[in-house]
C-alpha cells in the first residue's frame, strides 16, 4: 500500500536522528500506529531496506494469528478449520496482511487478547493483562478501543469492585503514556489524520452515503468478511 510509505519516511526521519516527523522541522504526526511505527525502527535501524522488514515483520505477525487460533484459542479441529477457511477466503484479511500498515499487528494483539479472554480464570490480575494487551492494541490503532473496551467493562463488572478501576487503568499505563507524549510532542492527542478528516464542513450526511457506498463496495468485492462480521454480532 502506498499509505504504508508514509510511515516508512517518519521511519527513516527518525532513525536518522530527525525526530517522529514527516518533514523535519515540523512536529506533526503523519502516522496513526505508533507501536508500527516503532517496530518498523528497531527492523531499520538493522537493516535498511524499510519494504523488506515491513513485509518481513507483517508475514511473522499474521503467520502468528493463524497458529494462536489454531493452537490455543479454537476448541476443536473443526472451529479451527472454519477458522482457516474463513481468513483464508476473506480478501480483506490476506490483503491487508502484508499492505505494509498496522493490520498484522492489530490481528496479533486481539488474537492474544482472546486468547487470555477466554482461557484464563477471572481475577484483579486477568482484568490487568486484558488491560495491558488491549493498550498494546490501541497504541497500534486509536480506533482499535471500540474492539477491547466492551469486553474490558465486561471483565470489570464482574468483578464488582470500583477499586478495579485502577487495575484497568495501570494495565492502560503505556497508552496513556503516549498520550501524554503525544501531547507534549506534537501538541495533539490524535494523529493528524484525525483533525484533517473529521473537522471538516462535509454535512454528516454525505459521510453517511460515502458509508453506505463502502459496504456496497466490500460487499461486491469481498462479500465473506461483512457476513462473518454481521453474522458474528448476531450470534
Amino acid at each position: 500500500s502506498d499509505d504504508s510509505y508514509i510511515t516508512h519516511r517518519v521511519v527513516d526521519n527518525f532513525v536518522r536522528g530527525y525526530g517522529l516527523v514527516w518533514n523535519a522541522d515540523e512536529r506533526v504526526q503523519a502516522y496513526t500506529h505508533p507501536l508500527w511505527f516503532f517496530i518498523l525502527s528497531i527492523g531499520y535501524v538493522f537493516y535498511k531496506n524499510i519494504f523488506y522488514v515491513n513485509i518481513l515483520f507483517s508475514i511473522i505477525a499474521s503467520t502468528a494469528v493463524v497458529v494462536i487460533f489454531v493452537s490455543k484459542i479454537s476448541r476443536s479441529s473443526f472451529e479451527s478449520l472454519i477458522g482457516v477457511l474463513i481468513l483464508t477466503f476473506s480478501k480483506s484479511f490476506i490483503d491487508f496482511s502484508t499492505t505494509g500498515l498496522e493490520n498484522p499487528l492489530a490481528h496479533l494483539i486481539l488474537a492474544l487478547f482472546f486468547l487470555v479472554y477466554f482461557r484464563t480464570a477471572l481475577s484483579s490480575k486477568k482484568l490487568f493483562l486484558l488491560s495491558f494487551i488491549a493498550g498494546l492494541g490501541i497504541l497500534t490503532r486509536l480506533d482499535f478501543i471500540i474492539l477491547y473496551l466492551p469486553c474490558l467493562i465486561y471483565i470489570l463488572l464482574q468483578l464488582h469492585s470500583y477499586k478495579e478501576i485502577l487495575t484497568m487503568i495501570k494495565g492502560l499505563s503505556l497508552f496513556l503514556t503516549w498520550e501524554l507524549f503525544s501531547l507534549f510532542y506534537y501538541g495533539f492527542f490524535f494523529p493528524n489524520t484525525y483533525y484533517a478528516k473529521l473537522n471538516t464542513k462535509i454535512d454528516f450526511g454525505d459521510y453517511l452515503q460515502q458509508g453506505v457506498f463502502y459496504f456496497i463496495d466490500s460487499i461486491l468485492s469481498d462479500p465473506i468478511t461483512l457476513l462473518i462480521v454481521f453474522a458474528a454480532i448476531v450470534l
